[in-house]
């Protein structure tokens, strides 16, 4: 190893050991996990496509983009959610998805969500929205409109 490599080492682990610890992220989970269930690689496919088709399926599940930077491969949406009854009241809903290059010609997708203050840690609400966003990428690789 040369001198910039053991320094960037000695860096991290110094960095490494200042960091807070983090308690469960899910019920009975951890951060890998949160972050396994929040991320789905493809193949084959660019980012530009890709980030239309998030894009297009964020707007199907009746969300407002706010933000699209495609040079950064983020994207940011809001929904607001009423609930009725005796504590009737609005929620809003944020979705940040980003798009990162992988090698071997693959993208990873990694959406985070969160209802109000918290983070949404629902396994349920993630497959819903690769599920809808598999079927837009689909419809793009296959030019159906």
């Amino acid at each position: 190893m040369n001198a910039r490599t053991l320094a960037l080492l000695a860096l991290f682990l110094v960095l490494a050991g200042c960091a807070a610890p983090t308690a469960s992220v899910t019920a009975g989970g951890n951060q890998a996990e949160l972050r396994h269930m929040q991320t789905r690689e493809y193949q084959q496919l660019d980012r530009r496509s890709a980030m239309r088709a998030v894009i297009a399926t964020l707007q199907d599940l009746g969300f407002v983009v706010d933000r699209a930077e495609y040079e950064l491969g983020l994207m940011t949406a809001t929904r607001f959610e009423e609930r009725s009854g005796p504590r009737a009241d609005k929620h809003i809903v944020r979705v940040t998805v980003t798009v990162t290059e992988r090698p071997g010609q693959r993208l990873s997708v990694r959406a985070n969500a969160r209802y109000g203050e918290r983070a949404v840690e629902d396994p349920e609400a993630y497959q819903d929205f690769f599920a809808a966003l598999d079927k837009a990428l689909f419809l793009t690789a296959n030019r159906v409109d």
